[in-house]
């Protein structure tokens, strides 16, 4: 069995088959009459097109894909309904551009879905509802549903629920699986195995050679303050991403910041949305700048630290520039600071970065 997927964790660990206190469960699996779709999706999975990322990348769409199988075997879902919850599995995150504030990553995902799927009609139409409704609150699931006007409506809001409890489970990986928050039955039966499986899945990331996603790879703190800080400056004094990149990096390093350079910082949103160099890019310069100028580094080495920020972002974002950056470019109806997602992502980033080289220096 996929003897393709050498890299594949999960492959691995099914084939090894040696699932401890859930030995029975995953046997249940194997000699379950639809355990070949999942299968199936797991060899065919189209990884070139998943999210780059150890947070919502591979790892976790392995893993949502097989808690995924579980929800549908518990829950007696028919052979249909399984393969297109496996593909809504597989190819939910898609739509991502970082991973932390982005309600919107499911609405762009299932843009995605006929081309990955091969599906049209009405199985196109609950696979595009249930993956634009998991990224969204559980109270605007109907509504989103209901744009996408599937003949069984009902059908399509329990696939969307099993999708929203297979990614749920997931949430072991960065510590935050509330089992209260669980919407089916047969999810609550496995919150236990979730915190199984992902640390069976990072052992066998580490015995593969792979860095598995550590929970302790992002303070949670620091993240819950920062996400404050965005919300805060976008939507109660709608800042642009230049000035809430360097007030935030401040917060971090404890600088001061004239009034001045607050606002050099307000026309630096691809300069006044012409679409140019990022303005996340262009606060973190900033910063840079003052920040290593006080720590008494000479110009040519505040330039140094510049380029490599620069050659870092790109490999990390794939641009500088603010129209590749923005999440479906500019178009006249985009809602109000779109970017809030990337924002967070690029925030934490930009610190690491700074953390990296200050280590450098010691």
């Amino acid at each position: 069995m996929f003897e393709k997927l050498t890299a594949s964790p999960l492959a691995q660990l099914l084939r090894r088959n040696s699932w401890g206190d859930y030995d029975l469960l995953l046997t249940r699996l194997d000699r379950w009459q639809y355990s070949s779709i999942f299968y199936d999706a797991l060899e065919n999975l189209n990884r070139e097109a998943l999210f780059t990322s150890a947070v919502h990348g591979e790892g976790h769409i392995e893993r949502v894909m097989i808690l995924g199988a579980l929800l549908a075997m518990l829950e007696g879902e028919g052979r249909e309904d399984t393969v297109l919850l496996m593909d809504m599995c597989s190819y939910h995150d898609t739509g991502r551009v970082s991973d932390w504030l982005d309600e919107f990553h499911g609405s762009r995902s299932c843009f995605k879905l006929e081309e990955l799927t091969g599906r049209d009609g009405e199985e196109l139409k609950m696979t595009m509802a249930g993956v634009e409704a998991h990224s969204r609150k559980d109270g605007d699931m109907d509504s989103v549903i209901a744009k996408y006007m599937p003949d069984d409506f009902e059908r399509a809001k329990r696939l969307a629920l099993l999708l929203k409890d297979a990614d749920g489970l997931d949430r072991v990986r960065i510590g935050d699986l509330d089992p209260r928050f669980m919407r089916t039955e047969a999810a609550k039966t496995l919150t236990e195995f979730s915190e199984y499986l992902f640390k069976a899945y990072s052992d066998m990331q580490v015995e593969l050679g792979q860095e598995p996603v550590r929970r302790d790879l992002v303070d949670r703190k620091i993240m819950e303050q920062m996400r404050d800080h965005v919300q805060e400056c976008y939507f109660g004094k709608d800042w642009n991403c230049a000035v809430t990149m360097i007030t935030a990096l401040a917060q971090f390093f404890e600088t001061d910041l004239s009034p001045q350079l607050i606002n050099a910082a307000k026309g630096m949103h691809g300069a006044g949305k012409f679409g140019a160099q990022c303005g996340l890019v262009e606060g973190a310069l900033m910063f840079i700048g003052v920040y290593y100028s006080n720590r008494g580094e000479n110009q040519y080495e505040v330039e140094r630290i510049c380029n490599a920020f620069a050659h870092a972002f790109t490999e990390k974002y794939k641009s500088l520039t603010c129209r590749d950056l923005r999440p479906g470019g500019f178009n006249d109806d985009d809602p109000p600071h779109l970017c809030a997602g990337l924002t967070l992502d690029a925030i934490l980033f930009t610190r690491e970065f700074i953390l990296g080289i200050n280590k450098e220096k010691v």
